[in-house]
């Protein structure tokens, strides 16, 4: 019999020993599922049970029964507490109490829960979403005070990023070390509205032909357009903002940016589908394109006075976010005049059916707004300044689109009033006339706004069956994170023949399943589920059924993550047919229309698409009509580096067609993080043992389920194992090595 002692920390941070009923038995179980499974990751266990209610624990737990003790123990927040087995620290972890029973109104027991060392990540992270995490908004960059994952939208930002530039971030930590982050931020050629094709024999207007055709009039303007272009942000990046968030660390075992499988994975940050929207609140559209000079009005009229000989050196010009009229008034009407000036603003935007908001203001101060309006909209009899003969007047709008105001559809009319008697009043009119300008579609991009509305326990759940991770806790509170196979690799084997009861056990079959299914939650793209149709099957997807499947039992094992899975295409010149160096998704449905789907992970390889056919491509901007793009872009793919199949791992369970090279990539997830554990279950000659052991405390403190255990000269994996600390009697699923 083994001497099991208990201690929890008091105020004081002193351990306190409480103590156990007689026939108390506390046991522990570790499983490999539990190490498979993200949610329950646990340095040992959890284990519920009673504590009697003696006066030394009536005083640590401050008579929690009695809710009427002003500063009592608060059964929210778990404390420390410390399991001793034979007198030797044996697991320390977290005591949360739950509840206390009572016998005749007396305290009999005390409820209370012992934790492994650190609790689980779903109890950690709960329900919490990928836009909860911070440090993608809010990590600043040393003397800027701008965050460093957020990037302006505008069609030069997404130009830039699409072309490679400006996808590193380095910032200064609160330690004053320099954080780098490599490729943190990508634009991938991945449409979210319109489908891009090639074709040189034919111009068209304002769609995707991504066919450079050099030219102003309306129908050599044609390319991929800006706003249907979105933002990736890096795997690892979202990774290190759930560390911050949650002060855990995450080991680099697999989380290693060496690795291209890991460091060059990104999630497309498509939160709406089709074209982007920002909160307002955080971003605003502000105007790009200003002209400096205004036309005025001629023929100035009055009752009794001339306006003749007063200048009027009037400009627009930007002013912050907004479009300035500046200098009004130089001239001095004469002596006398109890002067005030009014004036009527009119806007008229060339497209009528855009919504937008108007700002005026006076110096900076608004003084007339309206939200929300759409067409000519007129600002009235607004004003009254006094004698005021000099000001800065201005106007901010604000649209969810690119919005234009032609020459003319933007007026200032001014109103000179004279009161002397309150009954007289002298007008002049004014008007000024506003050339073109745009209203661009630019905001700040934060990330939080921008990623897929998901889980974080869900998108880590995703990473873990994708690349069938392992997790456990070490020593120095690491969640040391490995692929399956390499969590294996560093096993340790303890004989135990001699502890083992042979009395009693059992061998069963080792599977109880007679397949397994490998899919993706979101399958539904255009071409994926073109593919599906024709293939009968859906994209990326395996059913592993083993060698000879046709005689097996048991239900089906399902595996799925909760991403979407996208087939790209890379383009043939359609006047021609020769196959072009250009390769982009897109995230479309059936019909073609903007689809939202489930968050896309994908990869993402700078390509040239400069060859002997496609010499470069049409970019449509905002500043100009298009713009020639001859650089290496961005283009997203299934593989790691899509131009070879050559040990280029991919993000398909199944063995697909390389959509670049046309030929079969074996590098698939299964084959890569599955085929040898599976096969291995599934080999005939594998069986599930059962037995009884008796393990030293030696063997207790120190085995991992990476481990083996040797039985007579066979050599076992571990399943499962539970043990009764008191007893040290062990109950252990054991698979047998084949």
């Amino acid at each position: 019999m083994q001497q099991v002692q208990l201690f929890i920390k008091d105020q004081s941070s002193v351990y306190q020993r409480v103590e156990l009923f007689n026939d108390e038995t506390i046991s522990l179980t570790q499983s490999i599922q539990n190490i498979k499974d993200v949610a329950k990751v646990f340095t040992d266990f959890t284990k519920t049970f009673t504590i009697p209610a003696t006066k030394d624990t009536n005083k640590l737990f401050k008579h929690y029964y009695n809710f009427d003790i002003t500063g009592g123990f608060d059964a929210r927040v778990k404390t420390v507490g410390l399991i001793k087995l034979n007198g030797v620290d044996f697991k320390k972890g977290k005591i949360k109490l739950e509840g206390v029973d009572l016998k005749d109104n007396k305290p009999n027991a005390y409820r209370v829960t012992f934790f492994g060392d650190l609790v689980d990540l779903k109890d950690i992270i709960g329900e919490d979403l990928l836009s909860d995490l911070w440090f993608l908004d809010n990590a600043k960059e040393d003397g800027t005070g701008q965050a460093t994952f957020v990037r302006e939208y505008s069609s030069e930002k997404i130009k830039r990023n699409l072309k490679g530039l400006d996808t590193t971030v380095s910032f200064t930590n609160a330690s004053g070390s320099t954080e780098t982050y490599l490729n943190a931020i990508k634009t991938p050629l991945l449409s979210c509205k319109n489908r891009l094709y090639y074709d040189s024999g034919t111009s068209s207007g304002v769609d995707g032909n991504l066919w450079w055709e050099n030219g102003t009039s309306e129908t050599h303007q044609h390319g991929v357009y800006w706003e249907d272009l979105k933002y990736s942000i890096a795997v690892y990046v979202i990774v290190k903002a759930i560390e911050v968030k949650y002060n855990i660390t995450f080991s680099n075992d697999f989380f290693d940016y060496t690795t291209e499988e890991y460091s060059s994975l990104m999630m497309l940050m498509h939160r709406k589908k089709g074209q982007a929207e920002a909160d307002y609140s955080t971003g605003i559209r502000q105007y790009t394109d200003y002209v400096d000079t205004m036309g005025v009005e001629t023929g100035i009229t009055s009752e009794d006075y001339t306006l003749s000989g007063v200048t009027y050196p009037l400009r627009v010009d930007s002013y912050n976010d907004r479009a300035e009229v500046s200098g009004f008034f130089t001239g001095t009407p004469p002596a006398g005049w109890d002067r005030q000036y009014f004036y009527t603003v009119t806007l008229s935007p060339d497209d009528n059916q855009l919504f937008y908001s108007a700002y005026l203001y006076f110096g900076n101060s608004i003084i007339a707004s309206a939200e929300g309006i759409q067409g000519e909209h007129t600002f009235t009899s607004i004003g009254g300044l006094g004698s005021s003969t000099n000001g800065n007047w201005s106007i901010r709008i604000e649209s969810a689109d690119t919005i234009t105001f032609g020459t003319g559809r933007i007026t200032w009319r001014f109103r000179f009033v004279e009161t002397s008697t309150g009954t007289t009043i002298r007008t002049g009119t004014q008007k000024v006339n506003a050339s073109e300008f745009k209203v661009e579609r630019k905001f700040d991009w934060l990330p939080s706004q921008q990623l897929p509305k998901m889980k974080v326990l869900d998108f880590l759940t995703g990473l873990w069956k994708m690349f069938n991770l392992t997790a456990y806790v070490e020593d120095d509170g690491t969640i040391k994170v490995q692929k399956l196979d390499a969590f294996y690799s560093g096993a340790t084997s303890y004989d135990v023949t001699e502890f083992v009861d042979v009395n009693t056990s059992q061998v069963n079959i080792a599977l109880p399943y007679k397949q397994i299914n490998f899919r993706f939650k979101g399958n539904k793209t255009l071409l994926a589920s073109k593919f599906n149709q024709l293939n009968n099957r859906e994209f990326a997807t395996l059913e592993y059924k083993g060698e000879n499947p046709n005689n097996w039992v048991g239900n089906e094992y399902k595996v799925e993550v909760p991403f979407e899975k996208m087939v790209y295409e890379r383009l043939s010149n359609d006047a021609n047919n020769r196959t072009t160096t250009i390769m982009y998704g897109f995230m479309a449905d059936d019909n073609q229309e903007p689809y939202i789907g489930s968050p896309l992970l994908h990869y993402a390889t700078l390509q040239s698409p400069t060859s002997t056919y496609v010499p470069s491509i049409s970019f449509r901007d905002t500043t100009v009509a298009h713009s020639e793009i001859t650089d290496p872009i961005f283009m997203p793919s299934n593989q790691v580096d899509f131009t070879t199949n050559t040990n280029k791992n991919t993000i398909n369970f199944y063995a697909e067609l390389n959509e670049w090279t046309a030929t079969v990539n074996l590098n698939s997830l299964f084959e890569e993080n599955y085929k040898e554990y599976i096969q291995d279950v599934f080999n005939e000659k594998r069986r599930l043992t059962k037995v009884k052991a008796f393990l030293p405390i030696t063997i207790l403190s120190k085995y991992t389920l990476a481990d083996t255990f040797i039985i007579s000269g066979n050599k076992y994996k571990i399943n499962s194992i539970t043990t009764n600390l008191q007893t040290g009697e062990s109950d252990m699923e054991l698979l047998n090595e084949v």
